[in-house]
């Protein structure tokens, strides 16, 4: 026994020990065989981790989708009708709203006013056809004048303007 190993303030220490190279090799080598083989089983606690996690998730995507459906279904208040008429149905013609090709015209010309102004009028005769419910209206231009006429689709049953464009 070494003379200070009496020594009290030497009771606690560990002194290093001088391991050869190829014997730390060895270790490292046994503990990787060792992970290897638990790495390959799955054991109760890993199962039960996965499964807390899975359900965490699980968890917060159902209160994400709550939520979500909650606001869009319940969230929006309809707005009150205007007058106890809005809620009554209303007269619908039975030619549709646009039932000749003069209220085509005339719907035609107060849109075509509006965007394009007055010069739309320089525009006439207007072309106008009803083709599978639609009502087709387009302005004409003078012989050997270049230049764009307007164009419009109207629905005949509503009156809905589908379409509207100027030429270049």
């Amino acid at each position: 026994m070494p003379s200070d190993a009496k020594d009290p303030k030497r009771k606690n220490k560990i002194e290093p020990i001088d391991i050869p190279a190829q014997e730390k090799a060895n270790d490292t080598n046994d503990k990787n065989k060792k992970q290897m083989k638990i790495k390959g089983k799955i054991n109760k606690q890993s199962m039960h981790s996965l499964f807390k996690n899975v359900s965490v998730v699980f968890i917060c995507m159902l209160l994400l989708v709550l939520v979500t459906t909650s606001s869009v279904l319940g969230g929006a208040k309809p707005k009150p009708p205007i007058d106890n008429r809005e809620s009554e149905p209303g007269y619908i013609p039975k030619e549709g709203f646009v039932p000749n090709d003069t209220t085509a015209i005339k719907i035609a010309e107060a849109v075509w006013v509006a965007i394009y102004g007055e010069d739309v009028y320089k525009k006439k005769p207007y072309k106008v056809k009803l083709k599978n419910g639609i009502w087709i209206v387009e302005g004409t231009l003078p012989r050997n004048y270049q230049g764009g006429v307007p164009y419009i689709l109207i629905q005949k049953k509503d009156g809905k303007i589908l379409k509207v464009m100027h030429g270049k």
